[in-house]
């Protein structure tokens, strides 16, 4: 059985092959995302989760983001939460982002799919 990543890099390749038949691409009209753009996408996105989405912006390292999170944690503020995205955007540097599980489903959930794919 292929893992999820897999089956999902497949996919999305073979999306990609398709997207130069159906659209022709013009360089000039597309723009990438910038970093002072990408977390309000994610918040954007989480907005929708009911808050078991938690974004969290840092300015200087992952490391900013994670304390931020254990400080969320101990204060209870992330009860409802299952995932907390950690994004840490900086002009001057590559976008760093880390995806940290704090609810009892998914972790549960990873678990028994990490046993099933040791058998």
């Amino acid at each position: 059985m292929r893992s999820w990543r897999e089956s999902h890099l497949s996919e999305i390749r073979q999306y990609q092959q398709a997207i130069p038949q159906t659209f022709p691409q013009v360089p000039s009209q597309i723009t990438p995302v910038t970093s002072a753009q990408l977390p309000w996408l994610a918040g954007l996105a989480a907005s929708s989760c009911n808050d078991s989405v938690h974004i969290i912006e840092c300015s200087y390292s992952l490391a900013e983001g994670l304390s931020e999170m254990f400080k969320l944690l101990i204060e209870g503020k992330l009860i409802k939460t299952n995932y907390v995205v950690i994004i840490c955007a900086s002009r001057n540097r590559a976008i760093d982002s880390c995806i940290v599980i704090t609810g009892e489903t998914p972790r549960v959930y990873l678990q028994a799919k990490q046993r099933h794919s040791m058998l």
